[in-house]
């Protein structure tokens, strides 16, 4: 890891580095994933890191609260595709922070994300999503999977 960790560090291109687990919790079967922990809000939560996603997607019991807290912003409504099911919902404007588990800093950014409406009686069953518009697109990133090591820096 040193020498990968020196050549990202010495070059500005990463502030910070979290570590990654292969499976995201719940899950069933042998999934492979790339799942970091990231703060929502005051929440650290598990999401799978989806370079093929347009949005990140977020349990609507992260979101709800921040937007009722005016610490989010509803952007628009629209329909997207999640493994294959059509949700309603809407692009929300709100900070994700990247945790540097070896110094604690945060890197926080202003990412948009998709928060599905549900009905009354619907739960959630989706893992979070870090998607590529809206988040990844805004950071500087590289995966070392030698040490399950997801590095990240201001773009």
């Amino acid at each position: 890891m040193a020498r990968f960790a020196k050549l990202l560090t010495d070059n500005d291109f990463a502030s910070g580095v979290t570590f990654y687990e292969d499976y995201f919790p719940g899950d069933e079967g042998d999934r492979q994933r790339l799942v970091i922990y990231v703060h929502v809000g005051a929440t650290l939560t598990p999401c799978i890191v989806d370079t093929g996603a347009a949005w990140c997607v977020l349990n609507p019991s992260l979101a709800q609260p921040l937007l009722e807290a005016e610490r989010a912003d509803y952007l628009r409504s629209i329909t997207y595709e999640i493994r294959g099911t059509r949700y309603e919902g809407a692009l929300v404007r709100l900070d994700l922070a990247f945790q540097d588990e070896i110094s604690g800093n945060l890197m926080v950014i202003d990412a948009t994300v998709f928060v599905p409406e549900l009905r009354h009686d619907e739960d959630w069953r989706e893992p979070n999503f870090i998607g590529l518009k809206g988040c990844l697109e805004r950071i500087r990133f590289a995966i070392d999977p030698a040490e399950s090591a997801f590095y990240f820096g201001r773009a």
